[in-house]
């Protein structure tokens, strides 16, 4: 029996396939949103409802979740430019610049890209800027 993806496997129940153990003894099929596993030589069926206690966990991204005092990143527009650094305060997909941060008059700007600092850039741009070096 051909070994397949795990992707393959899902869609294939998904297209209401059925999957079987290696000896073939047990079989699997959604049914009304439950999975539902049969043995062979009964026909005693145990349904599992995946959906109810389940949910797809999806690590929020460094943006999705940006605190009212910004993330320290390292910013830039163009691919190849030198970077600065800024306070990101917030994200905006829709904006052709979407890192945005406020300047010192208060402006709004933005950046085409972002990256935090990892907390040791982080504590060496500190210690920078405690000296007096930006």
């Amino acid at each position: 029996m051909a070994k397949h993806s795990h992707r393959e496997m899902l869609q294939h129940l998904l297209d209401g396939g059925e999957w079987t153990n290696d000896a073939g003894s047990i079989r699997a099929k959604l049914y009304d949103d439950s999975l539902t596993l049969k043995s062979s030589g009964t026909n005693h069926l145990v349904r599992v409802n995946w959906f109810e206690n389940w949910n797809i966990h999806i690590e929020p991204k460094w943006y999705d979740n940006i605190p009212p005092e910004g993330i320290r990143c390292r910013v830039w527009d163009n691919e190849g430019d030198e970077y600065s650094f800024e306070f990101i305060m917030q994200y905006n997909p829709n904006l052709r610049y979407p890192y945005r941060y406020i300047n010192i008059d208060e402006s709004d700007f933005g950046y085409r890209y972002a990256e935090p600092l990892n907390e040791q850039e982080l504590a060496a741009y500190n210690l920078l800027y405690k000296k007096g070096t930006k």
